[in-house]
């Protein structure tokens, strides 16, 4: 299958945080990254952490056809989930999708890799990168290599922070990851960790 890949002109959130990998910089200074938020990125992940509810969406349609759409390779597929995701959060639509997942996984094997590689690489959307690396719990990571790896560098950001622990986190050396992230992170990033390792007993 082909995308169109090569159409996209400006860099997408994957290149500014692989860009910035390149500068000695410290993420929270790093202002290609900056410039997409308005607010202290990761609050709403922080808070859902916390026990906090998001109330779910009611239009879930749109994302439903684009990704029946992307199963039956249509090319237009990826586009229709940026465009969803303009105005929808991931958070709203996590129970929904999970339902809807595992009705339709009895119908075989879905090929989940090819469109969680693309929505964490290619979008540029906020919330479309951070549904892909949901989807990265579908397969088995430990034989994907490269989307460990951006699932682990796109998660230093602290609206990643979140979707990259709970992707991580039943992994072997999903602790090891995790600690990584750690390192770079800052502001919500640094508590949703700190949470997690809360959870887990290692912090009181």
């Amino acid at each position: 299958m082909k995308w169109p890949w090569s159409k996209k002109k400006k860099a997408t959130i994957y290149k500014k945080m692989t860009d910035w990998e390149k500068r000695p910089v410290q993420l929270e200074q790093y202002v290609p990254m900056r410039e997409l938020y308005h607010s202290d990125p990761g609050e709403l992940e922080y808070r859902v952490m916390k026990g906090e509810k998001v109330p779910p969406s009611k239009d879930t349609d749109g994302l439903d056809a684009a990704i029946l759409s992307y199963f039956y390779k249509e090319t237009t597929s990826p586009s229709q989930i940026n465009d969803f995701f303009k105005n929808h959060k991931t958070l709203e639509v996590l129970d929904h999708y999970h339902q809807w997942m595992y009705r339709e996984e009895d119908a075989g094997d879905l090929p989940y890799l090819g469109l969680s590689l693309y929505l964490m690489r290619y979008s540029e959307e906020i919330e479309a990168v951070k549904f892909g690396m949901i989807l990265a719990r579908y397969y088995d990571l430990m034989e994907a290599k490269g989307a460990l790896e951006t699932i682990t560098l796109l998660g230093q950001w602290p609206d990643f922070t979140y979707y990259a622990i709970q992707v991580l986190k039943d992994l072997p050396k999903g602790s090891l990851y995790i600690g990584q992230m750690n390192q770079a992170t800052f502001g919500y990033g640094k508590m949703c960790i700190a949470q997690y390792l809360k959870e887990k007993g290692v912090l009181k």
